[in-house]
C-alpha cells in the first residue's frame, strides 16, 4: 500500500499545527495478515518545515515502523509496534537533541460497526532527552471496506 498525506495549516498556525507550516509525506506499507495475527512494516518520508531555523532546516525526515497485531476477542486487538525516526533538530551541540528517536507502543483497538477506538501507551527506548519518556494516545477512526461500504 502506498499513501501520500498533507498537514495543512488552518487559521492559527501556532495552535493547530506543531511546526506552524504545511508538512507533507509519503509512505509505503507492507502488510501480512494471518488468521489471528498481522505483521506490518512501513517506511516513510515526511517533509518538515522547521519552526526554528537556528536548530534545523526544512528537510525530509525518514521514518520506519514495524508492528504486530493479534486478535484477543472478536472485536478487540492488541497492537505492538516499534518506531524509528531521524531527529528534526540537526544543528545543535547537544547530542541528545539531534539523536534519532526510537520508541515502542503497546495498545488495544476495539472495533464496532466500522468504528475503531484505539488506546495506546508509547515508551521512549533510547535517547531520553529528545522525546517524552512516556506518552498516551487515544484515537477514533471510521473504517470502510474496499467496496466503500461499512464493515
Amino acid at each position: 500500500m502506498a499513501e501520500a498525506a498533507a498537514k495543512v495549516v488552518v487559521r492559527d498556525a501556532e495552535r493547530l499545527v506543531s511546526t506552524g507550516s504545511n508538512d507533507y509525506g509519503t509512505q509505503i506499507s507492507l502488510q501480512r495478515h494471518f488468521r489471528r495475527n498481522a505483521l506490518y512494516l512501513s517506511v516513510a518520508q515526511v517533509w518538515v518545515s522547521s519552526p526554528e531555523r537556528a536548530f534545523a532546516d526544512d528537510a525530509w525526515i525518514p521514518t520506519a515502523v514495524a508492528g504486530w497485531e493479534t486478535r484477543l476477542t472478536r472485536r478487540l486487538n492488541l497492537i505492538l509496534q516499534t518506531y524509528w525516526s531521524r531527529s528534526t533538530i540537526r544543528d545543535t551541540p547537544l547530542d541528545e537533541l539531534s539523536a534519532d528517536k526510537l520508541q515502542a507502543t503497546l495498545g488495544v483497538q476495539w472495533l464496532h460497526r466500522g468504528t475503531a477506538l484505539r488506546i495506546a501507551i508509547t515508551e521512549n527506548l533510547a535517547n531520553f532527552d529528545n522525546t517524552p519518556d512516556v506518552g498516551v494516545s487515544v484515537s477514533l477512526a471510521r473504517i470502510f471496506d474496499r467496496a466503500g461500504t461499512d464493515r
